[in-house]
């Protein structure tokens, strides 16, 4: 008998699609309306919901989206921050991840770069940085603060208690802004000409660059090279902010 995601918000059709990627691995949207016998219009509308839940990611090979399911360990996470709400789903959660690795097809495999759409998948990258030990920021001009108002807070306040360093760079407008004395770590400044409205994080192997909108999407790429380029380029406007 197959685990039921109903708990964690899925729909049944949502719950059957998340499984056959799973199952698949990275897959296109013809291989899944295949899988699941299910119409291309049905299959399309709800991998675009899956991506607004966290539930999926993609990446463009050719001209066409290749969708892979999340590693299902991010449950866990879901259900750690609302601990306090239902204590009760932390072991629904734990027997769930082990019945949905069973699922795969294969061990899941990193994508070099994918995309995550909508606040609860913007948030999980978030939850991801935060088990990091450092991270450096270009934010420019502070969206962060904009879209996600009380999280933001409980972000920087986890970054205190963890002891989690960070860099951020900032727009010279923002200097003297309240919510700024609550970031954890440090802060300068560039010219406001040079500011952009997309935060980009670099953090461990990967880069993401978050576009803020109230239905937010990041750009996720890990590539060692690329990484390494830009702490390079953090660096040098790093060392030239005031």
């Amino acid at each position: 008998m197959e685990p039921s995601l109903r708990d964690f918000g899925l729909t049944p059709t949502e719950e059957k699609l998340y499984l056959a990627l799973l199952r698949l691995g990275s897959s296109a949207p013809t291989a899944l309306v295949r899988e699941t016998g299910s119409h291309k219009a049905t299959v399309y509308a709800v991998l675009e919901r899956l991506l607004q839940k966290g539930f999926v990611s993609f990446i463009v090979k050719g001209r066409t989206r290749h969708f892979q399911a999340a590693d299902p360990g991010f449950l866990l996470e879901l259900v750690e921050r609302e601990r306090k709400e239902n204590t009760a789903r932390e072991g629904s959660a734990q027997a769930l991840v082990a019945q949905l690795r069973a699922l795969a097809s294969a061990p899941a495999t990193m994508e070099q770069a994918y995309v995550l759409r909508g606040k609860r998948a913007v948030r999980n990258l978030l939850e991801e940085i935060l088990k990091q030990g450092s991270y450096d920021c270009f934010s420019s001009q502070g969206k962060f603060h904009d879209v996600f108002g009380p999280y933001f807070y409980q972000f920087e306040q986890r970054k205190r208690e963890m002891g989690l360093k960070s860099r951020i760079l900032f727009d010279e407008s923002l200097r003297g802004k309240p919510f700024l004395g609550h970031v954890h770590g440090s802060i300068r400044f560039i010219p406001k000409e040079y500011a952009s409205p997309i935060t980009t994080m670099i953090f461990g192997r990967k880069l993401a660059m978050i576009v803020w909108s109230e239905n937010p999407t990041a750009f996720v790429l890990e590539s060692p090279e690329v990484v390494s380029s830009y702490r390079r380029y953090f660096e040098y406007v790093w060392r030239r902010a005031r």
